[in-house]
């Protein structure tokens, strides 16, 4: 069983920063992050559209709940000050040939504060450390150069770009592929 006590930052302006583990609690807010950005964030992340309700958020919290229980998965809603700014998490996590991918995203209004280096490099901690795994993938499209930058800056090396991997808003896209070994 995972074991993880709620992780907890301060950034730069002061405000606090933790991620929390998935609870039905913030699906109003995380959803309403959604709406209020979904031009944006559906340029990079195919299940944006989806997200059609609060109750479809409430149901994928369940979903990632149920996942994390399996050691499926690792997901956690990443607050500032309380409020919802976004959410990272562990996934396709693959013990056998020990390796994970991580993603994320995160509002606009909380964007330059460095939160998601800082909550990647403690989702990578504990992967490495904790679940010993010996390799995380960040896949991210070509032209978000923001969320490129992130795993650059933590020394993850350009592995791949897959091309035409994935449907977003009706037409295939590619994607870089992000790794780093555990060494």
């Amino acid at each position: 069983m995972f074991i993880y006590k709620t992780k907890k930052f301060i950034l730069n302006n002061g405000s606090e920063c933790k991620l929390v583990l998935p609870d039905k609690k913030y699906a109003e807010d995380i959803y309403k992050v959604i709406v209020d950005e979904r031009l944006r964030l559906a340029k990079y992340l195919p299940w944006v559209m989806d997200m059609k309700s609060v109750q479809d958020e409430e149901q994928f919290l369940e979903y990632s709940i149920e996942k994390i229980h399996k050691e499926e998965m690792m997901m956690f809603i990443i607050l500032v000050d309380e409020n919802v700014a976004g959410m990272i998490d562990l996934h396709n996590i693959n013990r056998s040939a020990k390796r994970a991918e991580v993603g994320y995203w995160i509002s606009k209004n909380y964007e330059g504060y460095g939160i998601i280096t800082q909550s990647v490099n403690i989702i990578e901690g504990y992967a490495f450390n904790e679940i010993k795994l010996h390799k995380l993938q960040i896949r991210v499209h070509p032209n978000n150069t923001k969320s490129a930058s992130i795993p650059q800056r933590l020394g993850y090396f350009k592995e791949a770009t897959l091309i035409e991997h994935e449907m977003l808003n009706d037409e295939y896209i590619d994607l870089d592929i992000f790794a780093k070994l555990n060494k």
